[in-house]
């Protein structure tokens, strides 16, 4: 599933000189607090191979085993650090919820399932269509 996403989201980012998409990379918001998100869009160049600034977007990918920490935990983190997007991916259920900082709290952009949302990143936007995510290769579900 992350492999789906991240596929998806440097196709979209072709075109975007300033934005590109990254596969399970460290970042590091302070010197005790590290995480490694499944998929993020990053509109700067990191200076190094551990990010130290909050990524536009990140995407995690929920299993029973990390559900609430994603919900709970990384929501808290990622909103005090100021990501301006983050999405929770419930491959099981098959939709995603996504969650859009406004004045410093997350306001819920909607559930997704086989719609098409715009992420209005810093430097650039692009639509990111859902339903790709639950298709499989050879029609297969």
């Amino acid at each position: 599933m992350s492999a789906a996403v991240f596929r998806q989201l440097d196709e979209a980012l072709d075109d975007c000189p300033h934005c590109q998409a990254v596969f399970e990379i460290d970042v590091e918001f302070a010197q005790d607090t590290v995480v490694r998100p499944d998929v993020l869009v990053i509109c700067y160049q990191p200076e190094s191979e551990r990010l130290t600034r909050a990524p536009d977007l990140i995407f995690e990918v929920t299993s029973p085993r990390t559900t609430r920490r994603d919900e709970v935990v990384k929501l808290d983190l990622y909103r005090t650090e100021g990501v301006p997007h983050y999405v929770l991916v419930y491959p099981e259920a098959k939709k995603a919820k996504v969650w859009r900082l406004v004045e410093g709290e997350y306001r819920k952009a909607g559930d997704f399932h086989d719609e098409t949302h715009c992420f209005e990143l810093s430097k650039c936007a692009f639509d990111f269509a859902f339903s790709r995510l639950w298709k499989r290769k050879g029609g297969q579900p």
